[in-house]
């Protein structure tokens, strides 16, 4: 049943003219300002059933049924607004019809665009002007219930086909998950996932498809995620549209032909139902040019990617903005700011503080992450073991670590930073990597240490007894 609220009888007069000296005769002293106050009668306003979006077809939408006061002078035109949440203000028709277009925009911006019931707070206002004078009315509050529209989209997704191994073509296989950000999946649709391209049979080719939780609730087939184009004529490098293999006339699933490439990614956007599957090739190293090295890519350090999969880490300075660049040159890509951890062709300049970083980027996955970073010497050769560090000291002239006169012992060390495991590196004096082997040092003396860090090719120190 629909709970009528009469409308408040008490009533704001407010005058057209300007406050100044000159009144209209309405407003005149000598007249009974009691004869400009309307009288409403027994107006009320009624709340609707809940609003879904999903069925609305027109331009106007009606939010609430008004049972409209009667004036005491016919010549008063009324007017009528609906305020949401206690300050956003629409026009209403006496009807109790607003845009489908405004009551969408605010639900789907106070409230997500979750499928869901929102229930908003109402007040109904009602002007009356006959020209010259405004009486404004307000109902008490009621409530509009109203559902956004949007596709049902899950928490998870999946590739599985070749891409997942031997047993990859079963609907409830998880080994190859997209990455998300983590936030409502309806205020970010967009999955993303990086595979090898290597997973191809004897003709070269690879198929997959795409499954998400309810896929593997239901452990149905029909619920398989497929390219709306037809099964193996999906799009390369270009937005596809993809769905259920229930709502498809074959089973869509996506082939590809790597043709040399080394990674696929592909890219979901689970609200607009659509995919992007790009083959990429990656160099060995990429550059950090920036306001640190005067925008240079030849005086950055290099990132250094050992598979050829788009994933580098490596060791500098920063101060200020920078980009990571792909050749060492302009001619791009480079690599700016995307916003929260991710990276973007089109995006303005990386920015970090003065210090010393671990950087650690993934171009197939777009994303990137900064460690500031102290270093230090660890090991049974040092004074206190492999208990504490022996802290260096950064060079920003030389661009290196050092400590001096450090008495060691035979035994090794290793390099670690931030008093911890999570970043370190080891090998050989020639050549350190990241969580490499102990350092061996070979004779009891005092030793003058200096590490030189950029990346895991080239990364090295130098120990030098006295």
């Amino acid at each position: 049943m629909n709970k009528k609220i009469l409308m408040a009888l008490s009533a704001c007069t407010l005058a057209f003219a300007a406050c100044d000296d000159d009144y209209d005769d309405w407003a005149a002293p000598q007249s009974n300002p009691q004869n400009e106050i309307i009288s409403f009668g027994n107006g009320s306003v009624a709340a609707v059933g809940a609003i879904d979006f999903a069925t609305v077809t027109t331009d106007s939408v009606q939010v609430c049924t008004i049972t409209a006061p009667t004036a005491s002078d016919a010549s008063y035109a009324p007017r009528y607004q609906i305020v949401l949440g206690g300050e956003s203000a629409f026009d209403i028709t006496p009807a109790g019809l607003m845009s489908a277009d405004e009551l969408r925009t605010y639900v789907e911006t106070t409230f997500g665009r979750r499928p869901t019931d929102r229930t908003i707070d109402a007040v109904l206002s009602m002007w009356v002007s006959n020209g010259t004078t405004d009486v404004r009315t307000e109902s008490a509050a009621f409530r509009i219930v109203a559902r956004p529209v949007a596709p049902e989209i899950s928490a998870h997704y999946y590739i599985i086909g070749q891409p997942a191994g031997p047993s990859g073509w079963d609907p409830t296989c998880t080994l190859v998950p997209f990455s998300h950000s983590g936030a409502d999946v309806y205020d970010d649709p967009v999955f993303t996932v990086t595979f090898s391209a290597d997973s191809v049979s004897d003709s070269g080719d690879m198929w997959f498809a795409v499954i998400d939780d309810k896929t593997i609730e239901q452990n149905d087939w029909s619920y398989v995620f497929g390219a709306r184009e037809g099964n193996g004529k999906n799009l390369v490098g270009e937005e596809g549209k993809i769905a259920r293999r229930s709502e498809l006339t074959d089973d869509g699933s996506f082939l590809l032909k790597p043709d040399g490439a080394k990674v696929v990614r592909m890219t979901l956007n689970m609200l607009d139902g659509t995919y992007k599957i790009d083959l990429l090739n990656f160099n060995e190293f990429v550059y950090t040019p920036g306001a640190h090295n005067g925008w240079s890519q030849g005086a950055s350090i290099k990132l250094y990617g050992a598979g050829f999969d788009g994933k580098y880490t490596g060791h500098t300075w920063l101060d200020g903005e920078f980009k990571i660049s792909a050749l060492p040159n302009w001619d791009g890509p480079n690599y700016g700011d995307g916003g929260e951890g991710k990276l973007s062709t089109e995006g303005g300049n990386l920015t970090a503080k003065a210090g010393f970083y671990y950087i650690e980027a993934d171009l197939a996955a777009l994303t990137y992450k900064l460690t500031a970073t102290t270093w230090g010497i660890i090991g049974d050769a040092t004074a206190d073991g492999w208990n504490s560090d022996v802290d260096m000291v950064y060079d920003a002239d030389g661009g290196f670590w050092y400590a001096l006169d450090v008495p060691l012992t035979a035994g090794e060390i290793k390099f670690r930073a931030n008093d911890g495991w999570d970043i370190n590196v080891g090998g050989t004096t020639d050549k350190l990597e990241a969580n490499g082997a102990n350092i061996k040092v070979a004779e009891a003396g005092i030793y003058d240490v200096v590490l030189y860090l950029s990346n895991d090719a080239e990364s090295h120190c130098e120990l030098t007894k006295k």
